[in-house]
């Protein structure tokens, strides 16, 4: 996505507000389950965030509103991407719990597989 130098201070701040958006159907796509919408969300937003860099680094003089503007932005941005980690810390945190669940009981189980009989199994039965 080329920008004109010309028209970077506008580009800025839309590319800034379509970072945002595109922040938020990721995280509902993470909620939903989406992953390859996710995936493509992901390396768009890269790819957005590298517009948004060389914007930047072109010293692009900007006017205070949208200074203000793109401020709230970042804001927004900061709270999105918490809300996505906030969700998968969440999520981690279930898994581990069922991981453990799960190991408790397979711990408490594997007395009784042991003392039953074990038929002999065809290497057995050879040697």
């Amino acid at each position: 996505m080329a920008v004109a130098v010309d028209e970077r201070p506008l580009a800025a701040v839309q590319l800034a507000g379509k970072l945002v958006g595109m922040a938020r159907e990721q995280r509902d796509a993470l909620r939903s389950g989406r992953v390859e919408q996710f995936e493509w969300i992901s390396r768009r937003r890269n790819e957005i965030t590298i517009e948004l860099q060389k914007a930047s680094l072109a010293n692009v003089e900007i006017t205070p509103a949208e200074a203000q503007h793109i401020e709230e932005l970042q804001r927004e941005l900061a709270s999105v991407d918490g809300e996505m980690l906030a969700y998968l810390q969440q999520r981690l945190d279930e898994v581990t719990v069922t991981g453990k669940k799960l190991r408790r009981f397979q711990r408490a189980i594997s007395p009784y597989f042991s003392t039953t009989g074990r038929a002999a199994s065809f290497v057995d039965k050879t040697r």
